[in-house]
């Protein structure tokens, strides 16, 4: 077998490193700003920021289930939910709630109140 002993490198100079930065990858000749491009785009802007403008704003709402079950069956249920619905916070609305089947007779109280964060 004959061994082969690879070609040298020949080390860049300076002046070729150099001509090998210069190269615009992206094909832009120009550095500056074209003013029909600029005035369009700045229209584009405009547009946008106009439809962004008229878009209703999202309002944030948590749906909570409150579950209350009694102790056993000698509590007043009317009267437990009655109290619970006297609360009044900010953002806080009770909505449909009722008595509910639980087991052997017994009753619990589920009340949904949705929060709204946005108001």
């Amino acid at each position: 077998m004959c061994q082969v002993e690879p070609p040298a490198k020949k080390e860049a100079t300076p002046a070729e490193d150099n001509e090998n930065n210069d190269i615009d990858l992206y094909g832009s000749d120009e550095e500056e700003e074209d003013k029909e491009a600029a005035r369009l785009r700045e229209e584009r802007l405009g547009q946008y920021a106009e439809k962004k403008a008229k878009k209703p704003t999202l309002v944030a709402k948590s749906s909570n289930l409150l579950d209350v079950k009694p102790w056993d069956d000698e509590i007043d249920m009317a009267q437990l939910e009655s109290c619970g619905r006297s609360i009044q916070l900010d953002r806080l609305v009770w909505g449909v709630g009722g008595l509910q089947a639980h087991a052997y007779w017994l009753w619990h109280l589920e009340v949904a109140d949705p929060v709204c964060s946005g108001r």
